[in-house]
């Protein structure tokens, strides 16, 4: 009892200090090169960096605009000028990269922009010979920008802010020729075939590549936002439940092999969706989580679900202190504490109630809704109530959704004359879905500011 305080005694001061800017996170990883990596005239006048070489080190993501893609480049070198003098300088750490829509997605299904490829040939470059994926050698033009102005109630004032490069054209883009750079290459082909098999089934496929692979470039905006509206934007984010599904799926499936062997299988599978997918804040917390748990099984103890999401912060917290304040590390575990702390109470309150079905799964919707409320408030500046009755209501609809789609997308890879058919059926599903989502993001959200 006293090993299990203590590891939640301790998450508790770490994230009181690390969010009051009490212990401002270190920059373990700032990025340097003889070129001033900054875009602040009074520090260096006559200095800019015009160019950018590295490795893609996340996958990239559409901003909310919709205008860029953003991802992480770990550097390896910088070109640029220092008043008359061109400078070629090595260089390392992270630089964040908003890249063009239109150069990203010249290359995807049903994306091409003949704006993009006309520039290509005027310029000799632009579009990337590869699609960007994480693992991607490149090489882009453009500019340093100045840092954003803080909307996060103060949040990003307490941790090392990120340097942003505003891409203008791609000149080179390209795999390593090692081992691990083969492999990335055959994840990054992966997912783009992945996407034509999804671009196929239309809004059902963007809804399916989204759940399964991040992406969103094909998720219907209309449906999408709706989600939001409807409480349900953590069904869109790759996170435990994913985890929890693909688990349940190898396992069911490998049952006949034996306990162990299945439970090795059911790992395995988690590991190959994690490596296709990519970390993200939420599928990182749900990955520790998940092997923190088997651990523990493993090993004989049992703690309980908060003692294991304290142990799982912790060790968050230094494998990755850079994704502390990111919003999605934030509702992660707010949300997950608010289920194993405040469910229990709720369930009491509303097993009083006659009639009250489903009992448990509304109590674990009220305590992350109450949980995450003040997260909400901050950043967006609603509160989404409806959560507390479409959680429930969509969240096992979703889960059909998943296994069918895992299973059309195999037999559609199989036998490829069922590509539509198949198609059609998800597209049934889908309907259903988006339909309850319209429902309930009828209910009023409440507007704070």
């Amino acid at each position: 009892m006293i090993h299990k305080q203590s590891i939640c005694c301790a998450a508790l001061c770490w994230a009181v200090l690390a969010y009051t800017g009490l212990a401002p996170l270190p920059r373990r990883k700032a990025a340097l090169s003889l070129l001033p990596l900054t875009a602040v005239p009074s520090a260096a006048p006559a200095a800019s960096v015009e160019r950018i070489t590295g490795k893609v080190a996340s996958n990239p993501a559409k901003t909310s605009s919709g205008q860029y893609y953003r991802f992480t480049l770990a550097l390896t070198r910088v070109s640029g000028r220092r008043g008359t003098l061109r400078i070629d300088s090595g260089a390392k750490g992270p630089v964040t990269v908003l890249f063009p829509t239109e150069l990203m997605e010249a290359n995807f299904p049903g994306k091409l922009y003949s704006a993009a490829q006309s520039r290509a040939r005027k310029t000799g470059g632009g579009v990337p010979d590869v699609p960007l994926e994480a693992g991607v050698i490149l090489t882009v033009r453009g500019k340093i920008l100045p840092p954003p102005e803080d909307r996060s109630g103060g949040f990003a004032r307490l941790t090392s802010q990120s340097i942003t490069f505003l891409a203008e054209t791609a000149e080179n883009a390209a795999y390593e020729e090692t081992f691990y750079g083969r492999l990335e290459k055959f994840r990054g082909l992966c997912r783009l075939a992945f996407r034509r098999l999804m671009y196929a089934w239309g809004d059902a496929g963007g809804l399916f590549l989204a759940l399964v692979s991040g992406a969103s470039e094909y998720t219907n905006k209309d449906i999408s936002g709706r989600f939001r509206a409807a409480g349900l934007a953590h069904v869109l984010a790759i996170s435990g439940m994913h985890l929890a599904l693909f688990s349940g799926i190898m396992r069911r499936a490998s049952q006949k092999t034996g306990k162990q062997v299945s439970e090795i299988l059911s790992v395995m599978a988690v590991l190959v969706f994690v490596w296709f997918a990519g970390f993200t804040p939420s599928l990182r917390r749900a990955l520790i989580f998940f092997l923190l748990g088997l651990f523990a099984k493993r090993t004989g103890k049992r703690p309980g679900m908060t003692e294991l999401l304290a142990a799982t912060f912790c060790i968050h917290y230094f494998m990755a202190p850079e994704e502390l304040f990111s919003l999605s590390f934030i509702l992660s575990y707010t949300g997950l504490a608010g289920i194993f702390v405040l469910s229990g109470p709720a369930h009491r309150l509303l097993a009083r109630i006659p009639c009250c079905y489903p009992a448990n799964d509304i109590a674990s919707s009220a305590g992350a809704l109450l949980a995450t409320s003040p997260v909400t408030a901050i950043f967006w500046g609603c509160v989404t109530p409806a959560g507390l009755l479409s959680t429930p209501a969509v969240t096992p609809l979703v889960s059909v959704f998943m296994i069918a789609g895992l299973l059309c997308a195999a037999l559609s890879l199989l036998v490829p004359a069922l590509l539509f058919p198949l198609g059609a059926v998800m597209n049934a599903l889908y309907r259903c879905i988006a339909g309850l989502v319209r429902i309930f993001a009828q209910i009023p959200q409440i507007i704070l500011r």
